[in-house]
């Protein structure tokens, strides 16, 4: 039986389609760019299908590359990269509370973010960001002295 390619007189075309980019280059390619669509819109927590629009792929495609690359559905490998976001926030000190990591993270439930937050983490959110105001409050460890 012959292929598709075949009957289309363009076998040429199709192995250099097929061969040119590897499935698991093309959804890791893929799932990198989701990422950083999915980061930069964490704010407007923005549908997933309107996600796929900005990638220029169908959401079929979109969920069979981040389940081979993360074994996980888009919905929660977003969801996953806004705790990761309320996190830094909180560790680095650019939000100067939880309520303000949480919102520019996404989050609008507080306390459905603090138990995620707690689940994901092992601490509460407040216990992250007091451990940061703790660190600057001792300043810098010291290399010790020298002579």
């Amino acid at each position: 039986m012959r292929s598709h390619c075949h009957r289309a007189g363009i076998v040429d075309a199709c192995a250099a389609v097929d061969l040119a980019v590897p499935t698991s280059t093309h959804y890791r390619q893929l799932v990198e760019r989701f990422e950083e669509v999915a980061r930069a819109n964490l704010r407007q927590s923005a549908p997933i299908p309107d996600l796929c629009v900005a990638l220029g792929v169908s959401p079929r495609t979109l969920v069979r590359a981040v389940r081979a690359i993360h074994g996980t559905t888009p919905s929660r490998l977003r969801h996953a990269l806004a705790l990761a976001a309320a996190r830094r926030a909180l560790l680095d000190g650019a939000a100067a509370s939880v309520r303000e990591a949480a919102l520019r993270s996404g989050f609008r439930e507080l306390g459905r973010f603090a138990a995620e937050y707690r689940a994901a983490f092992g601490e509460n959110p407040s216990e992250t960001l007091r451990r940061h105001w703790q660190q600057v409050a001792e300043g810098p460890p010291s290399l010790g002295s020298r002579s």
